[in-house]
């Protein structure tokens, strides 16, 4: 039996989902493709499925894998919320990830790089992320490069900090992103972390800031996703 093709847009949390639905304007209708209840809309010749996946990389993970043996993935978008980790990203900018890797795994005593993961490339890289073209997103900071993934919210106090020295210049760290991608590359179907940027981790009070910030942020970057739906 042939599988229905589809671009799945991958989201954490509801108050994400809903944001980011509020931004589509192509009719939808809900779709549940083995348990996983979601909502289908065209764009582009696409047919895409968007779902909540919920928090975390093992959640991610665990909807994409029973997704795929379902439907054909063609591409999977992960849409979210995230900290920056950089003076020049600000909340409210958007972080398109050209490159991911886990920021707290450790198999360094195997030989493998700092946050490299087992049987994994040293950092899953994005071919799609780096043409996606935002020069029309006038009213929108984008920025493309690493994004980082570990299984907590970083504050400002977390002891994963000292770890960032790291890696070269990260901008954005999520729950999910390095899932979705490690997912992607045992799919082998491309990949494109969008990250609406809603505290900065340096901040004392990120949380309340990210709490504050999820909805218009999320509809911000939903913007960058359907631009880039619409280039490939």
């Amino acid at each position: 039996m042939n599988k229905e093709s589809y671009i799945v847009i991958a989201v954490p949390m509801k108050e994400e989902y809903e944001a980011f639905l509020s931004q589509v304007n192509q009719n939808k209708s809900t779709l549940v493709i083995d348990g996983i209840e979601g909502t289908t809309f065209n764009i582009s010749n696409h047919k895409v499925f968007a779902c909540i996946t919920g928090v975390g990389r093992v959640s991610s993970a665990f909807t994409l894998g029973k997704l795929s043996s379902s439907i054909n993935i063609k591409l999977i978008i992960n849409l979210g919320t995230s900290g920056s980790l950089s003076s020049k990203v600000k909340p409210l900018d958007v972080v398109i990830a050209t490159s991911v890797s886990y920021l707290d795994v450790d198999l360094t005593t195997f030989g493998y790089k700092y946050g490299q993961m087992s049987s994994c490339p040293s950092n899953f890289e994005s071919s799609i992320a780096k043409n996606i073209d935002v020069e029309g997103l006038k009213d929108i900071k984008v920025h493309k490069g690493l994004v980082l993934t570990a299984d907590s919210f970083m504050t400002d106090n977390s002891p994963l900090k000292e770890k960032l020295s790291l890696f070269n210049d990260p901008l954005a760290i999520d729950m999910e992103g390095g899932g979705v991608a490690q997912v992607a590359y045992k799919l082998n179907v491309p990949f494109v972390i969008v990250r609406s940027i809603s505290d900065s981790v340096n901040s004392k009070d990120n949380t309340k800031m990210h709490e504050e910030m999820v909805n218009l942020s999320t509809k911000i970057a939903a913007k960058v996703v359907l631009t880039a739906i619409n280039q490939i």
